[in-house]
C-alpha cells in the first residue's frame, strides 16, 4: 500500500489487463479526452469482454492479426504481431512485452467496438493465413511440415501428419536459427516468407537437370507500390518499387504474393500488380 500511495502521489498511470485496453477504446478522438463505455466498448472485466466478443477462437486457430486480444481465465493481453504480446501483467511486472508462446493463452478474440475490417481471420487453413504453433492442426500445418522436410529439416517420428507437435517445433526452431529469425518455434509471417524462399531455392536445386519451367513474376502496375513485411496492409512497408518492375514470385497467401527484392523477401498486394511468365 505504501508503494501504491507513492505512485498516486507521483500521478502515475496504472491499469490492470483489460482496463489497459479499455483506456484506449474509451478515448474520444474528437476532444482528446477520456470517456466512459464509449466507442462500442462496454465496461466489463477480462472474462466478460471475452464473453461479449463476436469473433473468437481457441489459441491454436489465431490468425497473425495485430490488435487481437489473447486471454486465459481472468487475464487478457494485446497481440501486436510476430508472436509478441503487450500485457499489464501485475504489480511485480508492470506493462510488459512477452512472447505469445511463453504464456498460457487459451483463446483469442476481436475486441468489442474495434473494427478489424478485411483482417477478420479466414476460416480455411491456407498456409500463411494464421499463426501456427505447438498444438495447431490442419492442412496448413501439413504443408509447413512438407516444406521443412524439403529443406532438410528432419521429422523422423511423425513426418508431415498435420499435427504441430514437439518434433515440428524443434525442426522449425532449427530453421529459424539457420535463417536469423526469432527462435520461438512460432510460424508467423516472417518465418512463412523465409520458408517459402528456402523451399523455392531447394526446388530450383533439385530441378537443375529437368526441363526448364516457366518462372512466375509479378509486374508492378502502380506508380509506386509498397513491398510489405507480411501478406496484408497491416504490415509495415520494407521498400517501394516503381511501375514496370518485375519481381520473382516465391509464393502467395490470401491474394498477396511473396516476392524477391534485392535478395530479400517481401509481400505485394494484388491491386497494383499482375502475374506474368518470364
Amino acid at each position: 500500500m505504501a508503494a501504491y500511495r507513492r505512485h498516486i502521489a507521483e500521478k502515475r498511470y496504472c491499469a490492470d489487463c483489460i482496463n489497459l485496453v479499455k483506456g484506449y477504446m474509451w478515448l474520444d478522438e474528437a476532444t482528446g479526452k477520456q470517456g466512459y463505455a464509449i466507442n462500442g466498448c462496454p465496461d466489463t472485466n477480462a472474462d466478460g469482454m471475452f464473453a461479449r466478443a463476436a469473433q473468437k477462437g481457441s489459441i491454436e486457430t489465431m490468425p497473425d492479426v495485430p490488435g487481437l486480444i489473447v486471454r486465459f481465465s481472468g487475464h487478457a493481453g494485446v497481440y501486436v504481431g510476430e508472436g509478441r504480446v503487450i500485457e499489464a501483467r501485475g504489480f511485480a511486472y508492470g506493462v510488459v512485452e512477452t512472447a505469445l508462446s511463453a504464456r498460457p493463452w487459451t483463446h483469442w478474440y476481436e475486441m468489442p467496438g474495434l473494427s478489424y475490417g478485411a483482417q477478420t481471420p479466414p476460416q480455411e487453413s491456407v498456409l500463411g493465413s494464421r499463426v501456427l504453433r505447438r498444438g495447431s492442426r490442419g492442412e496448413d500445418v501439413r504443408l509447413m511440415q512438407e516444406m521443412l522436410l524439403r529443406c532438410g529439416y528432419a521429422l523422423p517420428k511423425y513426418g508431415s501428419d498435420g499435427d504441430f507437435g514437439a518434433e515440428s517445433e524443434a525442426a522449425l526452431k532449427s530453421f529459424q536459427e539457420d535463417n536469423a529469425l526469432t527462435i520461438d518455434g512460432v510460424y508467423s509471417a516472417r518465418t512463412h516468407a523465409a520458408l517459402l524462399a528456402a523451399s523455392r531455392e531447394d526446388d530450383d536445386e533439385t530441378q537443375e537437370d529437368e526441363a526448364p519451367q516457366p518462372v512466375r513474376t509479378l509486374e508492378i502496375t502502380g506508380a509506386r507500390v509498397y513491398v510489405r513485411g507480411g501478406p496484408g496492409t497491416r504490415y509495415d512497408p520494407v521498400t517501394v518499387v516503381a511501375r514496370g518492375t518485375r519481381l520473382a514470385v516465391l509464393g502467395e497467401s490470401g491474394g498477396w504474393h511473396c516476392v524477391s527484392v534485392n535478395g530479400k523477401s517481401g509481400w505485394v498486394g494484388p491491386r497494383y500488380a499482375r502475374l506474368t511468365d518470364a
